[in-house]
């Protein structure tokens, strides 16, 4: 989590404040509804961040909603467990047309062990064949427009995903299948 004196040269340089609003133009609203799949809290720690006066996430016209039959976006966090997989289908199904997912850490992709660090690449192998642990199911997995990568990512990485997120909303959502082909599955530019 981005605190303390981690926080304080965003607080004194305003040149390294994230990004600017969304200008009211091209103002382009994206509403989230936050599912955690199974993560350990890191990447909620730095969610709840977003709303706080240093990111201001509400300012690129971005809000986090109750319901995901009220949003555009499914925000997916950690791996997907065998527990969560009913509820995560259930908030999937509820989702209106079109139907769009963004994975946040590098556990929802579930293949960190490809990163090089060799503690991360000994814990990937031990969860490799976990039987809590389940892959995005197929529809799930077609409707995945952003990925934010980091364990857990970084404020900034949340924002560009989102943002990344609503541009394509405004262009008409194109799907996760237009990205390059030496992208991991499931990421993202951004």
């Amino acid at each position: 989590m981005t605190v303390g004196w981690r926080a304080l040269p965003r607080l004194l340089l305003p040149g390294r404040l994230y990004g600017e609003p969304v200008p009211a133009n091209g103002a382009v609203s994206l509403f989230v509804r936050h599912v955690d799949g199974g993560s350990s809290n890191a990447a909620e720690a730095e969610l709840h961040s977003l709303l706080g006066p240093v990111y201001n996430i509400t300012g690129h016209g971005i809000r986090f909603v109750s319901s995901p039959s009220h949003a555009d976006v499914l925000l997916f966090t950690g791996p997907l467990t065998r527990n969560m997989l009913g509820p995560a289908l259930a908030a999937f199904a509820v989702m209106p047309e079109p139907k769009a997912i963004v994975t946040v850490g590098d556990w929802a992709v579930r293949s960190p062990a490809d990163d090089g660090d060799p503690s991360r690449r000994q814990l990937a192998m031990a969860f490799e064949h976990s039987y809590a642990l389940v892959d995005l199911p197929d529809p799930m997995k077609s409707a995945v427009v952003a990925h934010a990568a980091g364990d857990p990512p970084e404020p900034h990485e949340l924002i560009e995903a989102l943002r990344l997120a609503a541009r394509r909303k405004a262009s008409g959502w194109l799907r996760a299948d237009a990205r390059p082909a030496h992208r991991p599955p499931g990421r993202m530019d951004h």
